[in-house]
């Protein structure tokens, strides 16, 4: 019984280790997008009336702010992706995925 606490407190320690660790983590990264939120919203929204040159700057602003946010990344590369094509005739603001 006695061994059987011990390897049950362990576990429960490595949790709390684990969790203390990633789990501050994740509150970092989250509270950083929702203070950013409204500028996240405005670089979407430039980037919806096609406006890339201010969109990318807004979002590389946003990214110097919250280097783990992969939405930020996202738009960063497809930003990058029609700087290199340009911009559709027709934009819509959307983007057509391959894939997931």
């Amino acid at each position: 019984m006695s061994i059987r606490w011990k390897f049950l407190s362990y576990i429960l320690a490595i949790e709390i280790i684990i969790f203390a660790a990633f789990g501050y983590t994740i509150f970092v990264l989250l509270s950083k997008k929702i203070d950013l939120k409204k500028e996240f919203e405005t670089a979407v929204e430039t980037f919806i009336e096609g406006d890339l040159k201010k969109s990318k700057s807004l979002f590389l602003k946003l990214q110097d702010l919250n280097p783990g946010d992969k939405a930020v990344l996202f738009y960063l590369s497809i930003i990058s992706y029609y700087e290199k094509v340009g911009i559709p005739r027709q934009w819509y603001g959307t983007v057509e995925m391959d894939s997931k």
